[in-house]
């Protein structure tokens, strides 16, 4: 496709690069390709027809593709144009963007609503699956300082109300 856009515009005394620039406002040309492959190779496609008039056999099949195919859209725009005098109005009107299609196309499974809060969710419980059990005895996520002092009668405790000592084995242990 990129063969063949570089051979039109050079027809035409362009560029591919000024081709797409003009015609969908791209600035990153070859991010604009990498997409395009991307999408073919995961086959997702739009198809669109344009006309000033969509008759009802068009619209039906149109509707019925577009419920048939997950991961195509396929619409329609009438383009219908208005005058009075020197005022001309073009009114534009999508067909096929059906609830029916949106349905088909929702992705579907645990992860089809995922937002900021469940994969916040999702990564807490990863990472509570993935620490390491908690011994009986032992305490994990708070410093513990350890003073090689056995406790004596002159030892007070602090006066920070947070802080708690125990003691056990001879030694004194504090943390905050």
């Amino acid at each position: 496709m990129s063969r063949w856009l570089e051979e039109n515009a050079q027809r035409r005394g362009s560029t591919a690069a000024a081709s797409l620039r003009r015609a969908f406002d791209v600035e990153d040309v070859a991010g604009y390709w990498a997409t395009v492959a991307n999408n073919m190779e995961a086959q997702r496609f739009r198809l669109i027809f344009v006309s000033d008039v969509v008759g009802v056999e068009l619209r039906k099949i149109i509707e019925f593709l577009n419920g048939q195919m997950a991961r195509t859209d396929v619409l329609a725009t009438e383009v219908k144009q208005y005058r009075s005098g020197d005022i001309q109005r073009i009114v534009p009107r999508i067909i096929g963007d059906t609830q029916e299609a949106k349905d088909v196309k929702r992705p579907r499974g645990p992860l089809s609503r995922l937002n900021r809060e469940l994969l916040l969710a999702l990564l807490r419980r990863r990472r509570r699956e993935a620490a390491p059990r908690q011994q009986p005895g032992y305490s994990i996520g708070r410093p513990v300082t350890l003073s090689s002092r056995p406790p004596t009668a002159t030892s007070r405790p602090t006066s920070d109300s947070r802080a708690r000592s125990f003691s056990g084995s001879g030694l004194k242990a504090r943390w905050r």
